[in-house]
């Protein structure tokens, strides 16, 4: 059995060999095309990260712009059927405690009541429809 140490420099070795290998591939041998690896890298990564935060903040901030849109558009239409629905309560009032619907209905409950006299009842002439 090897010592921890032999074991660790193997790793270490094999490690490195395998990154020269990796490097050499892509052409990165020289000083020159490793700074200009870095370089490009050093631009990129910053910029695709604030276009990424860029892309998220622009999305939520959207995303509550329309939210509350809709809320503020629902809130009206909320007050204009509570409006509407205290107009058509209003117009009910007024014509339930109007004189003649007050008479006919008077006239239409006597005729009920006192459906074996014929005089009682109005015409059909004059009945509601």
């Amino acid at each position: 059995m090897q010592a921890p140490s032999e074991i660790s420099g193997d790793y270490v070795l094999s490690w490195e060999h395998i990154l020269a290998k990796a490097l050499h591939r892509v052409r990165l041998d020289s000083v020159r095309r490793k700074i200009l690896v870095f370089s490009l890298l050093a631009t990129l990564i910053p910029s695709v990260t604030i276009g990424w935060l860029f892309y998220v903040y622009a999305n939520r901030f959207l995303t509550d712009k329309v939210a509350d849109q809709l809320r503020d558009i629902t809130g009206q239409n909320v007050r204009e059927l509570d409006l509407w629905l205290k107009e058509r309560l209003y117009e009910v009032r007024v014509f339930s405690s109007s004189y003649e619907v007050s008479e006919n209905l008077d006239t239409i409950t006597a005729c009920g009541a006192s459906s074996g006299r014929q005089n009682a009842c109005p015409p059909p002439s004059q009945r509601l429809p």
